[in-house]
C-alpha cells in the first residue's frame, strides 16, 4: 500500500488525501469480499459437514474392502464434530478481525505520517549501524514489498481459475475447493499434495466423478499457475527472468 501511496505522492498529491482515500477504498473492498464470500463459504462448510458421517462410513468400507485395518470409533470420534460449533468458529472470529483491525489502523498511521515515523526510526538506530542498517532497507525492503505483492495477485488469479473451474463443472463447496488451492498454493514444493488430498475427499463426499474432477482441476491449476502465471507475474513485477 505504501508503494502505491508514495508513487501518487511523487506525482503532486497530498500525502494525507491520498492515505485517506486508498484505505478507505481498501476498507470498502475488503467489506463487499466479506459479505460475497463468507456467507456461502460457511454455507458450504455446513453442507459439508452434514454429510460427513456417511463419508467416513464410506471411507471406512473402502478401507475394509483394501484389508487395511484402522480403529474406525476412534476416526468417527475425533472427525465427528459438531456442525454449529465449526460454523460459529468460522462465523464469530472476533479475534482475527481485530487482529486485522489492528495491523489496518498501524498501516494507516504509518502511511499517514510515513516521513515523521521514517525520520523516528533512523534516530533510534544506534550511530555504529546506522549506515548500514539504512542501506540494508532501503536496498531490500523494496524488493519484499514487491515479492509480496506478486503473491498477492498470483493468488487471486489462483482463486479465480480454481473457483472458474469447479463452476463450470459444477463441482459442489466450489468456494472451499478454490480457497484451498490457493492457501497451500503458497506452501512451496509440498503445497500442490497437501491441497490435492482435502479437495478429493470432499469430492468423494459428493460422488467418485467429483473426487476425479476435483484431482484433475487441482492438478491443470498447479501446472498452469507455476509454469506460466507465476513467472510472467515475477517477470512484469520483480523482474526476474521466468527460466
Amino acid at each position: 500500500m505504501e508503494s502505491f501511496i508514495g508513487r501518487l505522492v511523487k506525482k503532486g498529491y497530498k500525502r494525507s488525501l491520498v492515505t485517506i482515500l486508498s484505505y478507505i477504498s481498501l476498507l470498502l473492498i475488503l467489506i463487499i469480499l466479506f459479505i460475497i464470500v463468507i456467507p456461502p463459504f460457511i454455507n458450504q462448510i455446513e453442507i459439508f459437514l452434514d454429510t460427513l458421517p456417511s463419508l467416513l462410513e464410506d471411507i471406512n468400507s473402502l478401507l475394509k474392502n483394501l484389508n487395511i485395518n484402522m480403529n474406525s470409533n476412534n476416526i468417527l470420534d475425533i472427525l465427528q464434530i459438531k456442525t454449529n460449533e465449526i460454523v460459529g468458529y468460522f462465523s464469530n472470529g472476533f479475534s482475527l478481525f481485530f487482529s486485522v483491525g489492528i495491523a489496518l489502523s498501524s498501516a494507516f498511521f504509518i502511511s499517514y505520517d510515513y516521513d515523521g515515523v521514517k525520520g523516528t526510526i533512523k534516530k533510534c538506530i544506534p550511530n555504529i549501524i546506522k549506515e548500514e542498517t539504512i542501506y540494508f532497507f532501503s536496498r531490500y525492503i523494496p524488493f519484499f514489498s514487491k515479492y509480496m505483492y506478486s503473491l498477492l495477485i498470483d493468488s487471486l488469479i489462483t482463486f479465480a481459475i480454481s473457483f472458474t473451474l469447479f463452476t463450470i463443472f459444477k463441482v459442489e463447496y466450489s468456494l472451499i475447493g478454490a480457497i484451498i488451492i490457493t492457501i497451500t498454493n503458497l506452501i512451496p514444493f509440498i503445497g500442490p499434495l497437501l491441497g490435492i488430498v482435502p479437495l478429493v475427499i470432499i469430492g468423494y463426499s459428493v460422488s467418485n466423478y467429483f473426487a476425479i474432477i476435483s484431482l484433475l482441476i487441482v492438478i491443470v491449476v498447479q501446472l498452469v499457475e507455476s509454469n506460466i502465471i507465476q513467472p510472467l507475474i515475477f517477470k512484469n513485477v520483480i523482474k526476474l527472468h521466468p527460466l
